[in-house]
Parts: C-alpha cells; structure tokens; sequence
C-alpha cells in the first residue's frame, strides 16, 4: 500500500465535561402535601415577594424566601427530611467526581463538609420566570422540586442551561456546527427531583405560561471544604487580630 493511501489515527479527546446529575427521592410522595403546605404557610407570613432581596430585576412572578430557609427549618419535618436527601445526594455526587484529585491532593483522614450554606424556596406562578444567571460564591448548585404544578416541555416552566463555552462563539461556520447548535439545554423537573449541577454555569427558569397550578422548589448553594483547614484559618486569623 502506498503512503498516500495509508489511514491517518484520530483520537479524540474530550477536555473540560461538564455534568449535571438528576436524583430522583422515592419517599418525595410521603412528604409532598407537608411540603406544598410548608411552602404556602411560609409565603403567608414574608412581607415581600423577593424576601432575600439578591437580584430582583431578573425575577417575574415569583416569591423567593430568605436565604436561610434550611437553616431555619431543617431540623424539623417536612423540611428535614428533604435536607437529609439533598445532603447524602451531594456527598455521594461531589465524592464520586473528586475521588481520585481528593486521593493525590488532600490528606486521607481530612474532614471534608458538605455545607448548604444557603437554601430558599420559590413559589412561581402563571408567567413567572427567573433570567439567565449563575452562582460565583459556591462550587456547586441544586434545585429539589417540591411540585411542578403545570410545568411541562410544552408549558414551559424548565430549568434551561447555557453552554459554557457561548461567550466564546462569537464567529461561527459549518465547521464548528456540530456544537453551536447545541448551546441550550434542558432539565425537565418532575417532583422528588434533585437537580445538581456546577456553580459557573448559566441557567434560567423558562416562563410558566397558562398555569392553574403554582412550581415549588428549593434551591441550594453548596460549598466543599476541609473541617480541620477552616478552623486552622479562623484561629491564625483571630490570633493576628487580637
């Protein structure tokens, strides 16, 4: 055979995945009804529809709750046992993925928490949506449907997610088609799920159109740290600043 005529090997490659993980609780049905009247008796008593105050102006017909709705109630049941799922849920994700960086990097007895530093419940109603945003102050994300209420591929009401790369598809040709026309994509709620994704990227809750019924979820910022190095920080910073 000829030189010219020989195969050329390609490899591929793939460089910087992006995951997201949806878990599914099979007690959410036990708990739901709790939970719907949790939601409700709670926005009865905020004095605002943006109780947290973050960002108003991308927000339409929606009540969002402080950013501490966990902290607050999640000792106590409905709330609890929501808390319990969405922590055992991230540590077994965020583990599996860091194994084995966690393995080559970090002593194996370091304390490694899981911490829902801030948790809040929204209600969205018919029209209601949430504008293109993301997270910079946590590694990781999730949102748990309580109830979808009418939230459907056809209705609308879906957790829509931007490619990372679309700051940087500016020029585009029919070389680089078999990823531009790819760059938004979709999680369709259900209830009982958990949806975990990385904090950098984009995502928006799409317009609710011609609901009867509300979507209610919880939200989440998680931050992963090492217990032994956190106390190690504050006490080396107390002692410079007594």
């Amino acid at each position: 055979m000829s030189e010219e005529r020989k195969k050329i090997a390609i490899r591929a490659q793939p460089l910087w995945q992006t995951f997201i993980f949806e878990i599914e609780n099979p007690n959410h049905s036990k708990i739901k009804e709790d939970l719907v009247n949790f939601s409700y008796e709670y926005k009865k008593g905020a004095k605002k529809d943006i109780e947290s105050n973050v960002a108003p102006s991308i927000k339409r017909g929606m009540f969002e709750s402080s950013f501490d709705i966990f902290e607050r109630f999640g000792e106590e049941e409905p709330v609890k046992s929501v808390v319990d799922f969405c922590q055992t849920s991230l540590r077994q994700t965020i583990t599996m993925l860091n194994r084995q960086t966690w393995a080559e990097n970090i002593p194996q007895d370091a304390n490694i928490v899981f911490d829902i530093y801030e948790s809040w419940l929204h209600i969205t109603k018919e029209g209601g949506y949430h504008e293109i945003h993301n997270h910079d102050n946590c590694s990781w994300c999730a949102v748990y449907y309580i109830d979808i209420g009418d939230t459907s591929k056809e209705n609308g009401g879906l957790l829509r997610f931007y490619d990372p790369r679309w700051p940087t598809g500016l020029y585009t040709d029919y070389g680089n088609m078999y990823w531009t026309g790819n760059q938004l994509q979709t999680a369709t709620p259900a209830d009982g799920k958990l949806i975990i994704f990385p904090s950098y990227l984009y995502h928006a809750a799409t317009p609710l159109n011609k609901s009867t019924k509300d979507r209610i979820n919880f939200a989440m910022n998680v931050r992963v740290y090492n217990e032994d190095e956190a106390i190690t920080a504050i006490e080396d910073f107390r002692s410079r600043h007594n």
